[in-house]
């Protein structure tokens, strides 16, 4: 399987969040962080996916595994912060409560 073929299919964690928006009206956002993987020595990319929001994401890349890992966790919470500071909502249900960006990305939870 090339690098290629294994980011797509190997999501290491995924979380579905509902989102609105004045313009947009209600939708689903899936994201989903994957697997890093090497590229050389010192290069490491890693995939991060906000699918409803943005498609086609580049993989963010670092110098080991780790960096890769944080670059794409990071890209994933910047994007659905502009989504909120662009007028957007996220809720953890259809009509649940509102997602707090901070405790999602700092503790894991979402309200």
């Amino acid at each position: 399987m090339s690098s290629e073929q294994k980011r797509e299919t190997e999501a290491i964690a995924h979380r579905r969040i509902w989102a609105s928006h004045p313009d947009r009206g209600e939708f689903a956002i899936d994201v989903q962080i994957g697997r890093p993987y090497e590229i050389s020595a010192n290069e490491w990319a890693c995939p991060a996916r906000v699918d409803g929001l943005y498609s086609n994401l580049r993989d963010q890349h670092g110098e080991d595994s780790f960096q890769a890992l944080m670059l794409a966790q990071n890209l994933a919470r910047t994007l659905l912060a502009h989504f909120v500071e662009d007028s957007g909502v996220l809720l953890d249900s259809p009509d649940g409560k509102r997602v707090d960006i901070q405790k999602l990305f700092g503790q894991g939870i979402i309200s």
